[in-house]
């Protein structure tokens, strides 16, 4: 009996002895590690659905970078951009967006744009009641970034759409041509010989000048999962994606397609 009572005791010295010398060193970066640090970072995104793992944050979400152009639809119903805080934990978030004359309050939320032609600056304030001013002795809890993004109206003439004749570099001889159209979201005899008619349905994004496409929700063409955009001033699509192995289709193998637009 007096054993366990020691060992409690022991034991509870222990943790009050962490977490002592975790207030008191404010180089620790293990007692830091959980504490958040205020940010107003945020990204402009679109979500695609379909498949199994709708909402997985790693495969769904695509991020627009500062120079790519966010494509609306002209329909009634426009097109949604999303706004998310890089961080989910901060006590209060206000938006700013363009001349809305509305503020609004969600760490993660989207607007319906139609056939909007403009650019527009988004600014996110937040507040954080929660500083650990041991580790973070400069911070004080509120924080502000103001960002722009490009919007224009779908058009027929992205510059993504064309047709490309060229190879896998592991493959170089074996050159075919990919065909990017304008039917939104199509890419065509992409790998090599892909001619199911359904491919047409792949959940690919465009910016302007590249797109993204993912295996989980394709079950054919060897499930091709990766990204596509344009280098030389457009005229060469660059393809990075991993496929189904041709010979053991539970394996994947990775492959970047160079093709030149004709």
């Amino acid at each position: 009996m007096k054993l366990i009572t020691f060992s409690k005791t022991f034991f509870i010295l222990l943790i009050l002895i962490f977490f002592y010398s975790c207030n008191k060193d404010d180089n620790n970066a293990v007692c830091c590690s959980t504490e958040t640090m205020t940010t107003a970072d945020f990204g402009f995104y679109s979500k695609e659905s379909g498949g199994t793992t709708i909402g997985n944050d790693s495969t769904y979400w695509f991020e627009y970078l500062p120079n790519d152009t966010f494509y609306n639809w002209v329909a009634s119903s426009g097109s949604r951009l999303y706004f998310r805080a890089k961080s989910p934990k901060m006590s209060s978030y206000s938006w700013k967006i363009g001349s809305d004359p509305n503020t609004f309050m969600d760490s993660l939320f989207f607007l319906n744009f139609s056939n909007i032609d403009d650019k527009i600056n988004v600014t996110l304030d937040v507040t954080n009641n929660r500083v650990n001013q041991e580790c973070f002795p400069n911070d004080n809890g509120q924080a502000s970034l103001t960002k722009s993004i490009n919007i224009r109206p779908f058009s027929s003439k992205l510059p993504i759409y064309g047709r490309y004749e060229g190879y896998f570099e592991d493959t170089p001889t074996n050159i075919f041509t990919v065909e990017i159209d304008t039917d939104y979201k199509r890419i065509v005899n992409f790998p090599d010989g892909c001619s199911d008619p359904d491919f047409q349905l792949v959940r690919i994004v465009y910016t302007g000048n590249r797109f993204r496409f993912d295996k989980t929700i394709i079950s054919h063409c060897r499930r091709p999962s990766g990204r596509g955009w344009l280098e030389s001033g457009n005229q060469t699509l660059i393809i990075e994606c991993s496929l189904d192995d041709i010979n053991d289709p539970s394996q994947r193998v990775n492959k970047r397609f160079v093709g030149q637009r004709i």
